[in-house]
């Protein structure tokens, strides 16, 4: 999906995807494919991004999804009432599987979501990937 999206809208996405097949159930896996959709579609429609990046790190017990931009950000003082960009909806799905989304923000600095779902893994030696706050200025 990514590929296809950067190819076809010019915008370059950097990605590092770690594997998360059989962490969690099918409707989980749907979830958050459904949430890193509808945030790219935000980098695409709304973001006017130069760059972009998606990420999928897998810990020991928590898997996190983070797509980020350069753009131009938003002003989450600001609600437009209708839902537009779709991120009540990334915090809703978010929710309904067991994880939390952070979304951050601000004009002129571009949009960061990241959603961390935990889960119950074995203990396989995976370092916990989580970093804490992260901010679209550090795309490279």
């Amino acid at each position: 999906m990514v590929r296809r999206v950067s190819e076809s809208t010019g915008i370059p996405f950097q990605t590092a995807l770690d594997s998360v097949a059989g962490v969690f159930p099918k409707q989980t896996e749907l979830a958050l494919y459904r949430i890193a959709q509808e945030a790219i579609n935000n980098v695409v429609r709304h973001s006017s991004a130069t760059q972009a990046r998606v990420e999928l790190k897998r810990g020991m017990n928590q898997v996190e999804l983070v797509i980020a931009d350069n753009g131009k950000g938003l002003d989450a003082t600001r609600s437009n009432g209708n839902g537009g960009s779709g991120l009540p909806g990334i915090t809703e799905r978010a929710r309904l599987i067991g994880g939390v989304a952070v979304i951050e923000s601000a004009p002129g600095a571009g949009t960061t979501v990241a959603v961390r779902i935990r889960y119950k893994g074995r203990n396989d030696g995976e370092r916990d990937h989580h970093s804490g706050s992260r901010r679209s200025s550090d795309i490279p």
